[in-house]
């Protein structure tokens, strides 16, 4: 197995595993839940000591599968894997990262507390739900994990929906209101923790640079290398940041963005990459 070639599969849910090969359930590119098989030979299974811990492979369990490129790239139903673009290179795919076991190249993610106003989710067959109102109760704590469906409080009791998108809308204490589809990996982490009550109408996505730049705001990162601070990848912190588009930044934010971009270029090679393994 190659030394940068695998990337974390967040999450799968294990259905088989015998005779070197194992089936998992997973969110493919089309949104659905998605069956997939692929050979033990594809997965590293003991990944290094700091990384997140792998999917225990026993049917019923769910978790991370570290799944290297030929695995990615076999996987082919439902246009393939979430994230991962057929035909691109390792190096080169946009949202699925292969840095497993030794590289370290990462995309930077943070929660970002927002004041919501709005919470929609479109399910698969093509339903909307104002999370909201309606029949679904006042506080809600949603799980995502791309693997199993959702489950959602009402006012009859629990219902289980596979979406396809989760559009929050809302604004944080410094930037501007805007909507985000928490589901799409452009903007947001690939799995979701998502709490809110009627007493507070906040919620704290996890999103990526480009999530954080939708709201005008700064991730807390990118403010600690502007200002000096010990931070790992320092220089991939900002790279990540340039990668993604900001259209709404204002230039108060830009300065600060400005100031992490002219910080990283002082640093040593040794330092600018500190945290490589």
């Amino acid at each position: 197995m190659a030394p940068c070639n695998v990337a974390i599969v967040e999450k799968v849910a294990v259905t088989e595993f015998q005779a070197g090969e194992l089936t998992f359930e997973t969110r493919s590119n089309q949104g659905k839940l998605q069956r997939y098989a692929t050979s033990i030979e594809n997965v590293l299974r003991s990944p290094p000591h700091q990384a997140p811990a792998p999917v225990k492979l026993q049917p019923g369990q769910v978790g991370n599968l570290y799944l290297d490129y030929e695995g990615w790239a076999k996987a082919t139903a439902g246009g393939g894997i979430y994230g991962f673009k057929p035909g691109v290179a390792a190096g080169a795919q946009p949202e699925v990262i292969f840095k497993w076991p030794i590289c370290a190249p990462f995309i930077p993610v943070e929660a970002l507390e927002l004041e919501l106003t709005a919470v929609v989710l479109s399910d698969e067959n093509g339903g909307k739900h104002d999370l909201l109102g309606g029949d679904y109760v006042d506080s809600q704590h949603i799980v995502w994990n791309a693997a199993e469906p959702i489950s959602l409080a009402t006012k009859n009791g629990v219902q289980k929906v596979w979406p396809t998108k989760l559009e929050v809308t809302g604004k944080p204490s410094t930037g501007i209101s805007n909507t985000v589809d928490v589901l799409d990996a452009r903007f947001a982490d690939f799995n979701q923790t998502l709490s809110w009550t009627k007493a507070k109408r906040h919620m704290s996505p996890v999103l990526k640079s480009a999530g954080f730049g939708l709201f005008d705001a700064v991730m807390d990162s990118v403010r600690a290398v502007a200002e000096g601070h010990r931070t790992t990848y320092p220089g991939a912190i900002v790279k990540e940041w340039d990668r993604a588009e900001h259209p709404h930044l204002s230039e108060e934010h830009r300065a600060i963005v400005k100031k992490a971009r002219d910080a990283v270029a002082k640093l040593s090679e040794e330092d600018r990459t500190r945290g490589v393994r």
